[in-house]
């Protein structure tokens, strides 16, 4: 028996509510959990990822003298250009922003408009105290619980929520990750990061940057009336993300609305750099694994990939199992089984795929690894805002053309072209297995080739002239690299010869039908 769903949104938003009035690390906590869909069904994450940007203040009296303390001044006017506003702009379990104008050092320059964060009162304190209370509680009600369930102790998930928690509570250490985004976005004229224009400014509690003059994407009607370019600016921020996994592996795990604005320009501008991850090569070669893995139907590799990301433990059963049940929810969501952009279910989504799996980890012992939740997080916060914007939208149809120039062109990644362009024995069987067209494992894949190359040209911007970098590139990482141009000529010439034994087997099979019909035809029927 289901749950009635007008009973389980009254309880969503009680939980949302009780978490609000507990305080800050409750909220966190509630946000948290808006992010496991191994730990929290998926009706629940909806009301959860609320908090993102509705939490009350706290007293302006009380973040006017922190912000006296940490920049050691008296009064406001000494740094600031007066007024100084007395309501804050936003607000967040961490802390409230306020817009100013500040003096600039030189007495001569315009003053510069900024955003001023100040971190809640006595937080610190506080988090500590309820991280203690929720680790006690893990150990002594939840581990066992948890290790059948999840395959791991329930104080294991509280310890990557406290680490991630008590990262965001230093301002300084999110100044240095917001220096990271600018260093590598310097050259990316459509993505914008905010500056940090008086670094001497700057402490645990306090982190003064740039004012970024976007529109906010909470304000959906805004964007539409700035005339921005709706599918150029989901094109750029869909590359923004590829690019900050796949390249850097340094990614903003918040990007919520309220952290994202559209540039007037079509661009793109983040904000609030306090919860920011980081994947090492590793994590980088395994998540592009599993995605080669959909791509190729082989779900043996998805599932091994999953296992090097911390997903599920190292047992045989269970990863066949869970590789089976892999292929059912893929079938299910994409409509199919080929993972083709173009033939896509029309309601498929990244969301439909996370209530899949967030189902898959309540009959196996799955869990998400912290860093993956953030991940998670972060593409269905895209894809919300994106479809948003665009009730069309499908985040593989623009994710893919940009994922098959990095495999095109970046030489992290090009020998994986071998693992997608060539069949794979684990790939799963045609439909028809006596169809004389199919392709064996082991041959090169010409359709994908032909797929690979026409969402590259489709990610350079359509025209044949704009593809040619991408296409030398490809061709000299290929040339260049023995090992990759064998196994390429390999399954080319392995293709070559079963397209000549395909071709055989279609004329013999065309006359075996035509002799079969004049028998037919010659033999009398009967009486």
């Amino acid at each position: 028996m289901q749950d009635d769903p007008a009973r389980v949104q009254v309880r969503a938003t009680q939980l949302r509510e009780v978490a609000t009035s507990l305080g800050p690390t409750f909220i966190k906590l509630a946000q948290f959990l808006a992010n496991r869909p191994d730990v929290v069904r998926a009706d629940y994450m909806d009301e959860l990822m609320k908090l993102q940007d509705d939490v009350p203040p706290f007293s302006h009296d009380v973040a006017m003298q922190i912000l006296k303390e940490d920049l050691n001044i008296k009064s406001l006017d000494e740094i600031f250009v007066p007024p100084f506003p007395t309501k804050p702009i936003a607000a967040a379990s961490i802390g409230v922003v306020y817009r100013a104008m500040m003096h600039a050092p030189n007495d001569d320059s315009e003053p510069v408009e900024v955003a001023v964060k100040i971190q809640r009162p006595n937080l610190r304190s506080t988090i500590l105290r309820d991280l203690w209370l929720f680790r006690y509680g893990a150990v002594r009600w939840l581990d066992g619980a948890s290790r059948a369930r999840l395959g791991c102790e329930a104080s294991v998930v509280v310890d990557e929520f406290g680490r991630s928690l008590l990262r965001e509570l230093d301002f300084n250490a999110e100044a240095r990750s917001l220096a990271a985004f600018q260093a590598n976005f310097e050259h990316d004229g459509e993505v914008v990061i905010p500056s940090l224009p008086f670094p001497q400014c700057n402490s645990p509690r306090v982190l003064i940057m740039s004012w970024v003059d976007g529109v906010r994407l909470t304000e959906v009607a805004a964007v539409r009336d700035a005339a921005i370019d709706v599918d150029r600016f989901i094109s750029t921020g869909v590359r923004a993300g590829m690019t900050q996994l796949l390249e850097y592996g340094l990614f903003h795990g918040d990007p919520h609305p309220g952290n994202v604005f559209a540039m007037r320009d079509n661009g793109i501008a983040y904000i609030d750099f306090g919860n920011v991850s980081e994947l090492s090569k590793e994590d980088q070669s395994a998540l592009l694994d599993a995605l080669i893995g959909c791509m190729n139907e082989d779900y043996v590799r998805l599932t091994k990939a999953l296992q090097e990301l911390g997903f599920l433990s190292d047992d045989e059963e269970v990863r066949q199992r869970v590789s089976d049940a892999l292929r059912r929810v893929w079938i299910e969501v994409a409509g199919q089984g080929r993972f083709d952009a173009g033939a896509l279910a029309e309601d498929f989504s990244f969301r439909k795929i996370t209530d899949q799996f967030s189902k898959l980890m309540y009959d196996y012992p799955l869990r998400v690894p912290e860093r993956f939740a953030i991940i998670i997080r972060t593409l269905l916060t895209q894809e919300g805002i994106c479809m948003q914007l665009d009730p069309k939208f499908r985040f593989l149809n623009v994710a893919y053309p940009h994922v098959a120039r990095m495999l095109l062109t970046d030489k992290l990644y090009t020998r994986r072209l071998a693992d997608v362009l060539v069949k794979s024995p684990n790939a799963a069987a045609d439909d028809d297995d006596d169809d004389v067209n199919a392709i064996a494992p082991g041959e090169l894949d010409w359709a994908r080739l032909w797929q690979l190359i026409g969402f590259a040209r489709s990610g350079a911007g359509g025209g044949i002239f704009s593809l040619l970098p991408t296409m030398l590139k490809g061709a000299w990482a290929v040339f260049s690299d023995a090992w990759l141009l064998g196994r390429l000529v390999k399954a080319a010439a392995l293709s070559a010869v079963n397209s000549v034994a395909r071709g055989l087997r279609r004329i013999l099979h065309g006359r075996g039908r035509r002799r079969g019909q004049q028998h037919d035809a010659l033999t009398p029927a009967p009486a």
